[in-house]
């Protein structure tokens, strides 16, 4: 059963990361980490491109403008801190 998509179209032109390659984009940043900073919404949701017959998410993605506004985010947040 297919769930509504909710969120806001992604604009032509968009790069998919893979998770993999996302690990270089956020310093290294580990699996779990990167799980646990979407769970708590502190991190941008991946989109699923494939399912398996169970319906589970087998192949997933990063939108790169998303990835790159949070760390763009970060950088704000630690050198505003570094100022005070």
């Amino acid at each position: 059963m297919d769930t509504p998509n909710t969120e806001a179209p992604v604009a032509r032109g968009e790069r998919l990361v893979s998770p993999r390659d996302l690990k270089s984009i956020v310093g290294g940043l580990s699996e779990s980490t990167i799980r646990r900073l979407i769970a708590e919404g502190r991190f941008p949701e991946p989109i699923t491109l494939a399912r398996n017959r169970h319906g589970r998410p087998v192949r997933i993605a990063f939108v790169e403008s998303e990835v790159l506004a949070k760390v763009a985010e970060w950088i704000t947040a630690h050198r505003r801190n570094r100022a005070l």
